[in-house]
């Protein structure tokens, strides 16, 4: 369990972080839109990699063969590092957007009678499956 996770489920979910970390490095309209994907993904198979190792762990206790997984906690560690990555950049776009919007609301729609920049209207997104 230990090699076959750590390089498989983890080591995809770790790449997936990755990419989307490069995505937000240079990010576009049509780039961020795929974005979330990545994560996600990444995400499904972390979940998957618990609920294998807890299948793995709850047999190894029936055994009495609990081992280290180090190949797992090395990659998990990576996949810290790139979550805390992801997080930052998420973070700078957050601020950047925050900066724009309201440079554009002084812009467009002035200032409030408070003093702060009024706030710019938005266009509505509705996303539908099926």
């Amino acid at each position: 369990m230990a090699g076959e996770s750590g390089t498989g489920g983890l080591g995809e979910a770790r790449a997936g972080v990755e990419r989307f970390c490069l995505v937000l490095s240079t990010p576009s309209p049509a780039v961020l839109e795929g974005a979330a994907v990545l994560i996600e993904a990444a995400i499904a198979e972390v979940a998957a990699w618990r609920k294998r190792r807890a299948a793995w762990l709850e047999e190894a206790a029936r055994a009495a063969q609990a081992g280290p997984m180090e190949q797992d906690l090395m990659e998990l560690r990576r996949i810290r590092r790139a979550a805390g990555r992801a997080r930052k950049l998420l973070e700078k776009a957050a601020a950047y957007h925050a900066g724009w919007s309201a440079y554009l609301g002084t812009r467009a729609a002035g200032y409030q009678p408070s003093g702060e920049a009024a706030a710019l209207p938005r266009p509505r997104r509705v996303l539908a499956e099926g």
